[in-house]
């Protein structure tokens, strides 16, 4: 571009307009790396089996204190009290920044968890054998030890879910066994790797063909083998969070 083009108003307003919208989307990155913002904290859950394998929601807390957690019978929900919910953040917002972004184990690997804070700053820790890593910093791991503590002190009303994320993975040769599909299942959506969200009405028809679907939520049995399009899909599914709004009234307590 020549000098001679930005004395020229219209010219000279577009570059301005691109400078400025640079600037912003730079400034904002900088803000968000210095001022972390999270709003939700996941705990997925991998088969120890089979790292490879669907995972599961095995507890998620957010900021308002909704907590969500799996048990051997389902999902069961409360709300934590503030001053957790507070210090948990509180060390998510002054230490993740310097997580790595996974923490091997020495030896053998046996439960593999990962760790998804989300919000208006996203990230993700992976961590291996999470009750015995010596390589966990204190601060993550003071995290993980109160999301697990309140498995039991508030965990204790049932929670079905509204909404499952369903996904669909091909897998080589056949099956000796395998379910049909429910009637209008979006399996082309399900292919995409974040696979597709399945609630209300159309939750209901998916249930009333695989009616074990909330008693099959860990994630070594989350999935089944369909026959569709000529060929083997893994189906798996998993809460979906986006669709977790108001706890049932005796989750929250006086």
């Amino acid at each position: 571009m020549r000098l001679g083009l930005l004395r020229r108003p219209a010219v000279f307003a577009v570059v301005l307009g691109v400078l400025l919208v640079i600037g912003t989307v730079a400034g904002g990155a900088l803000y968000e790396s210095i001022n972390p913002s999270y709003d939700r904290v996941v705990w997925l859950e991998h088969d120890a089996a089979d790292a490879a394998a669907p995972v599961a929601v095995r507890r998620a807390l957010f900021g308002d204190g909704r907590f969500l957690a799996l048990s051997d019978d389902g999902y069961r929900a409360g709300v934590l009290d503030q001053r957790t919910t507070d210090e948990i953040f509180a060390a998510i917002r002054a230490g993740a920044s310097d997580w790595n972004v996974g923490y091997d184990a020495a030896g053998v690997t046996g439960e593999r968890i990962e760790l998804v804070l989300g919000g208006p700053t996203t990230k993700q820790v992976a961590v291996a054998n999470p009750e015995m890593n010596l390589r966990v910093p204190a601060d993550l791991e003071r995290v993980l030890r109160l999301l697990s503590s309140a498995d039991r002190v508030v965990a204790s009303v049932p929670f079905i879910a509204g909404s499952l994320v369903f996904s669909a993975t091909p897998l080589q040769g056949g099956s000796d066994s395998a379910d049909g599909l429910p009637m209008g299942f979006p399996l082309d959506a399900a292919k995409a790797p974040q696979g597709v969200a399945i609630g209300g009405a159309d939750l209901a028809v998916v249930k009333a063909m695989w009616t074990d679907l909330d008693s099959r939520l860990e994630p070594s049995l989350a999935h089944r083998v369909v026959i569709a399009d000529g060929r083997a899909w893994q189906i798996s599914w998993r809460l979906d969070l986006d669709d977790v709004g108001r706890l049932p009234a005796s989750a929250v307590g006086p």
